[in-house]
């Protein structure tokens, strides 16, 4: 009797146990993942296996409760025997917590074990890249935001004296209205606070039900000068894989304070979606991000112009700012100042705001981190700044699991040149190259725009060289066999060149020992010499440097290899000066 017992309890608890997993995996795979955490709650405290445990500890990271996620990534990396993937996964949830030395010792051990993917070593080098990332604006004040809540509050944005941005807050009740199952709260709806001065601010009110609609997705606003309103939402129909996808719509604020109907942007396709417009002052030019397909990966920057009442076939904008990562959330400044969020440049952990402008030429130039306090190990997205570039407010998760709005006065008497980041994956584009190589065809040539450029980047850096000095560089990871000179490398090298341009007197002794211990001198000696021709190539005299790349493979004893996590440039007078 007691046999029978015991057989129909069990055969209860695993039916019941099996139920739940079916649920959890459903939730799961749907990308419900604040309503599968719970079930893989239960689950894992009767079953703690990696299967379960990996699966909640990327709902965790999916609905940004990073501190739990590393906690249970932890326990699985204790194991002899788990997935690789998941040194990845828990190697991000420690960047994005910012604990970056355990962060890169897990994208090196990923690394290893997944020579072909490049994607942890570039990380890796993030790890060190991070420290020295300087501010891109000197000076920055913060203001308290009074109307932040428990939930998401983010995308924030300014038109005529009124902050619009997105919240997923309570709402009040509607007996129709539903939860968002990849967050677990309402809905995301556009609000509006009225702003009187940096200390008094108006309640938050959502936006009309043209705008605003039920158990749909509403965020990301912008205006052009005229009141013409863009903003991401749901689809009202369903794609081929049963989800409502975000596109882009428009609508118009009229003079009296009402709405024009919402409409669809025309070239919005029903798989892909479409989200994060900002439009140009003149509303003639919309960015905006995309997965359409045959993008950098992830999600891209694409722009498209508007010709009378029509919209051109969106563009995507190119690798020097997308990236296989994701690239979201533009803002296209007055000034032509492009600002937007990635996960693909190098930054400190998570999405990170950058900027670039485009060049004489029309190309998008190599994006800059804007740094601490505008970024952090969390994410920082939906950047804004107005026309004068003295106010700003952007969105970011540093102090909870959720997004709060930051809102910073900017002194902008002198911006911070950063180091230049230009981790994109790919080569620039074949015409811009083609355009750069024809300027730098005779390098015995000492233009006057060149010097004049080196000075004012000069007197911007306050980097001066003098006999005698020793300049340490922190040194790249490279992928195995590899010789040129990495964008992490090439932004240091970058921030030396004005001063060593305008330093006639002096030569310059590069030393490069690897830290590789499948690499030979040969591969360090080139690595060292392509070091030594990036320079050559950006207008430093050739007989004026010298290379030298040791590996592991050569016992030396000088203290200038004492440090094989540093590239050592000792400054010397030119002895026929």
């Amino acid at each position: 009797m007691k046999r029978i017992i015991f057989i129909l309890v069990f055969s209860i608890l695993t039916q019941t146990t099996f139920g739940q997993s079916k649920k959890a995996l459903s939730l799961y795979k749907s990308k419900r993942f604040a309503q599968a955490i719970p079930h893989f709650e239960k689950l894992v405290n009767k079953d703690p296996s990696i299967k379960y445990q990996s699966k909640l500890a990327i709902c965790y990271q999916k609905t940004n409760q990073l501190k739990k996620a590393e906690a249970i990534y932890h326990q699985i990396v204790q194991h002899k025997h788990f997935n690789s993937k998941i040194m990845l996964h828990y190697a991000d949830v420690l960047m994005g917590l910012g604990q970056y030395e355990e962060a890169k010792t897990w994208y090196l051990k990923y690394a290893d074990e997944n020579p072909k993917d490049p994607t942890a070593l570039l990380k890796a080098e993030a790890c060190d890249y991070v420290k020295t990332i300087r501010p891109y604006f000197s000076k920055t004040r913060f203001i308290p935001i009074p109307f932040n809540s428990d939930a998401d509050d983010s995308n924030p944005m300014m038109y005529q004296g009124d902050i619009y941005f997105s919240s997923d807050r309570k709402s009040g009740f509607n007996v129709l209205k539903k939860k968002s199952g990849w967050t677990g709260r309402d809905f995301m709806k556009i609000y509006r606070v009225s702003m009187e001065n940096d200390s008094t601010f108006s309640s938050p009110t959502p936006l009309p039900n043209k705008i605003n609609n039920l158990n749909k997705n509403t965020g990301k606003p912008t205006f052009s000068r005229d009141g013409d309103f863009y903003f991401t939402r749901n689809t009202n129909r369903v794609s081929k894989d049963g989800t409502y996808k975000l596109h882009i719509f428009y609508a118009h604020l009229l003079p009296n304070g009402t709405w024009t109907k919402a409409e669809e942007l025309p070239f919005c396709q029903l798989s892909i979606n479409y989200l994060h417009p900002t439009v140009s002052e003149d509303g003639r030019t919309l960015y905006f991000a995309s997965n359409r397909h045959g993008g950098e990966g992830g999600m891209d920057l694409y722009m498209s112009q508007k010709n009378g009442d029509r919209w051109s076939i969106p563009i995507n904008i190119g690798n020097t700012i997308n990236t296989p990562n994701h690239e979201a959330f533009p803002y296209i400044h007055p000034s032509g100042k492009l600002f937007f969020s990635s996960k693909g440049h190098q930054g400190f952990g998570g999405f990170d705001v950058f900027v670039s402008e485009k060049n004489e030429h029309g190309f998008w130039q190599p994006p800059v981190n804007l740094g601490a306090p505008i970024n952090s190990s969390g994410d920082d997205i939906g950047f804004y700044a107005d026309s004068l570039m003295s106010l700003a407010l952007f969105s970011s998760t540093r102090n909870t699991d959720n997004d709060d709005i930051f809102m910073c006065h900017i002194d902008t008497t002198k911006d911070v040149l950063p180091p230049i980041d230009s981790v994109s994956y790919q080569k620039m584009p074949l015409e811009e190259s083609d355009t750069i190589n024809l300027q730098l065809t005779d390098n015995q040539v000492d233009s006057t725009d060149t010097k004049a450029r080196y000075q004012k980047e000069f007197e911007e850096m306050g980097i001066t060289l003098m006999d005698g000095d020793t300049i340490f560089l922190v040194a790249p990871i490279y992928p195995k066999e590899a010789v040129e000179v990495p964008p992490y490398l090439a932004g240091q090298l970058d921030q030396l060149i004005p001063a060593m341009y305008l330093s006639n007197s002096l030569n310059f002794e590069i030393y490069y020992f690897s830290q590789e211990t499948t690499d030979i001198d040969s591969i360090a000696q080139l690595r060292a010499d392509k070091m030594m021709d990036y320079l050559v190539e950006r207008h430093i005299p050739g007989h004026k440097i010298t290379a030298t790349g040791q590996s592991l493979n050569t016992t030396n004893n000088s203290p200038i290899f004492a440090d094989s996590k540093k590239i050592v440039i000792l400054v010397k007078a030119n002895a026929d000066q």
